[in-house]
């Protein structure tokens, strides 16, 4: 379920219209864009998240916002819903979406891995790209990694999924979990049941931001987390 990253797709300079709260942003072009297109508004972290070295090489950024056009006038377009912060941190871009996964979901089946020593660190399920799709009503059964990875995916649900038998990795690492978000943001995480031998419930990595996690169920105690035992794994969120 890849739809490839957005750094792989156009980008271009977003001139103005940095404002929380701002629905109308400038463009250095707008040439290729119609109203249902996806845009990626992405700008450097503000001073308050401090030292931003630690992040990973590979961080798209953690400093973004995912919108779609309603309308375009010259070089302005017009979008869905608000800014929700103060973008005018600098290094503004907009990066073009188009031909995303949307409406796309896996509901209602059972999914197991049968020999999952042969890719011993991937996810049993990628959902990279991804936007207003869902997984609702699987049973993920054993896996050795992190059962569902969601990267560079926006406005998601995923409800009602049972997670069990998640395998020892041969390399443990924070993702050993059954969903890890890193580089996506206004995912919905609820009614998710996470029973016996699955060490972590999620990893919220440092580039997650803005996601919904509510009413999941929780049942085996997991690996300590920065010298905790806890289910859920917030590596350094942004605000």
């Amino acid at each position: 379920w890849n739809n490839f990253r957005p750094d792989r797709q156009s980008s271009r300079p977003w001139t103005s219209g940095y404002s929380k709260g701002t629905r109308t942003v400038t463009l250095g072009s707008t040439e290729g864009l119609a109203p249902g297109s996806f845009l990626l508004f992405t700008a450097d972290y503000p001073a308050e998240v401090g030292d931003t070295s630690r992040f990973p090489a590979w961080a798209f950024s953690g400093f973004s916002y995912f919108a779609s056009i309603t309308s375009i006038s010259g070089s302005q377009v017009t979008l869905d819903r608000p800014l929700p912060a103060d973008y005018s941190t600098g290094n503004q871009r907009a990066h073009v979406w188009n031909d995303r996964l949307t409406n796309v979901g896996l509901e209602d089946f059972r999914l197991v891995d049968s020999n999952p020593e042969v890719f011993p660190q991937n996810a049993a399920l990628y959902v990279e790209g991804a936007v207003h799709s869902w997984v609702t009503g699987v049973l993920f059964e054993e896996h050795n990694a992190k059962f569902i990875s969601v990267t560079h995916a926006y406005r998601n649900l995923f409800r009602g999924n049972t997670f069990r038998d998640l395998l020892l990795p041969l390399v443990r690492a924070n993702n050993h979990s059954a969903i890890v978000l890193q580089q996506t943001t206004d995912n919905a995480l609820e009614s998710n049941a996470v029973r016996e031998q699955v060490p972590r419930g999620f990893t919220v990595q440092q580039t997650a931001t803005r996601n919904v996690i509510a009413y999941n169920y929780m049942s085996d105690p997991g690996e300590p987390c920065n010298n905790f035992t806890v289910k859920v794994c917030i590596l350094k969120p942004l605000k």
